[in-house]
């Protein structure tokens, strides 16, 4: 499977869960007891500051794709809201 950038618990969605990984590991480094090396995205033996923007710019991406409405969906909320100004302007009290 493609590991996705700042995905550190690899479920394939950037999202908190993995940065809870990176705070836990963060300022250890190969060789230390605590480090496993989940949360190191740039491979470089330490978990720092470049991990997390690895994983900042993932998650960003990851937000504003997901944010975009479909083209369908505004379509369909366009015809809804020109069939209720239709219905108003029919009524007459």
């Amino acid at each position: 499977s493609v590991q996705i950038p700042g995905d550190f618990d690899g479920n394939g969605i950037v999202d908190g869960d993995d940065l809870l990984l990176w705070q836990n590991e963060f300022e250890f480094s190969a060789g230390t007891t605590l480090f496993d090396g989940d949360a190191d995205a740039d491979g470089d033996g330490d978990v720092d500051g470049d991990d997390f923007v690895i994983w900042q710019n993932s998650f960003l991406s990851s937000v504003s794709l997901s944010s975009v409405p479909e083209p369908t969906s505004i379509l369909l909320l366009s015809f809804c809201a020109t069939g209720l100004l239709g219905c108003r302007r029919g009524r007459t009290v």
